[in-house]
């Protein structure tokens, strides 16, 4: 019996302990005065990710675009919606990892990508595995985490 509880712990202990630290990978440098961005993709996180977003002083709007455009030439129509904003978040959530018996915390990967909607190019993503609350001796704050990092690489 001693044995089994001895290795049901070291088993607990090991699996608990696979952190990664944050992963930012920047792909293209572009510079801007006024940071505006809306949300691309729908997640159970992006409410709380835009709160945070806007704690910090990203101006981030609720829409990708409230307005239609249309250029007529003559021989047919394009109408196409403009963008609220010239830069795009996408959060990709992963399966979930892991789940906390202590607390409601449970364990992701999430990738947070930015993009410059003028150009459709990825300015660069932020990767991060962790706790979304903090579960036993492990911090939670895995949303916090990302978008510190994510707004320490904003473009200027």
């Amino acid at each position: 019996m001693p044995r089994l509880l001895v290795f049901a712990l070291f088993f607990a202990l090991i699996s608990c302990m696979s952190s990664e630290p944050v992963k930012v990978v920047k792909l293209n440098d572009k510079n801007t005065q006024n940071f505006e961005v809306v949300m691309l993709s729908d997640s159970d996180f992006n409410l709380k990710i835009r709160h945070l977003l806007s704690d910090k002083g990203v101006s981030v709007k609720k829409y990708t675009s409230v307005s239609e455009i249309t250029t007529k030439s003559a021989s047919h129509d394009v109408k196409f919606n403009q963008a609220a904003a010239r830069y795009g978040i996408e959060v990709n959530v992963g399966n979930r990892l892991d789940y906390c018996v202590t607390s409601a915390g449970e364990k992701y990967k999430i990738t947070v990508e930015v993009v410059d909607l003028q150009d459709n190019k990825t300015l660069f993503y932020v990767e991060q595995t962790g706790w979304t609350v903090r579960c036993g001796w492990h911090k939670g704050g895995l949303l916090e985490e990302l978008v510190e990092k994510l707004v320490e690489n904003l473009p200027q």
